[in-house]
C-alpha cells in the first residue's frame, strides 16, 4: 500500500497476496543496500495525489463490504452494512456499478481465498483510510490497556 502511495509500484490487485520482496526491490530495501536505500526513498518520494488515494480507499471500502456480506446469511444485514459504507463514501461519487463490479470479484473468489481475505483485507482498507486522513494515528492505543486499537 505504501509503495503504491509513494508511487513507486502498481496499486495491489485486489484479491492477490503481494510480494514483499518486490516491493522492497521497488523502494531500495535490498539488504546490501538497506540504509542508503531507506534514504533515498525519504529524500525522493512524493504521495500521490489525494484524488487518487481516495478513489482507492473507495474501492477497497467497498470490496471489503462485499467480503463481509458474502459471509452473511440475512439479507437485510448485508443491505444495511451496504448502505451504511455507501453513506460513508457518498460524497465520492460512488456508484451502484461500483458496487456491482466488487461484488461479482468477491462472488468468483475460491473459498480458500476468501477466507484468507476476510481478515487479511482490514490491514489494506487501514492503510489506505489512514493515508486519506481517515484516522490521525496509523495505530491507536486504549489509554487504560496499552493495547493496540
Amino acid at each position: 500500500m505504501l509503495g503504491w502511495a509513494l508511487q513507486r509500484v502498481a496499486a495491489p490487485a485486489d484479491f492477490d497476496p503481494v510480494d514483499p520482496n518486490e516491493v522492497f526491490t521497488a523502494l531500495g530495501f535490498e539488504p546490501a543496500t538497506m540504509v542508503q536505500g531507506a534514504g533515498d526513498l525519504i529524500a525522493g518520494a512524493s504521495l500521490r495525489p489525494m484524488d487518487e488515494l481516495l478513489a482507492y480507499y473507495s474501492r477497497l471500502s467497498i470490496a471489503q463490504c462485499c467480503l463481509r456480506c458474502r459471509g452473511l446469511n440475512e439479507e437485510n444485514v448485508k443491505s444495511m452494512l451496504q448502505r451504511i459504507v455507501r453513506k460513508h463514501l457518498d460524497e465520492r461519487g460512488v456508484h451502484e456499478a461500483d458496487f456491482a463490479a466488487a461484488q461479482e470479484s468477491v462472488t468468483s473468489l475460491p473459498d480458500e481465498q476468501y477466507r484468507h481475505l476476510r481478515g487479511s483485507y482490514l490491514v489494506r482498507v487501514h492503510a489506505a483510510g489512514w493515508l486519506v486522513g481517515e484516522r490521525d494515528r496509523y495505530w491507536e492505543e486504549d489509554e487504560e490497556t496499552g493495547d493496540e486499537k
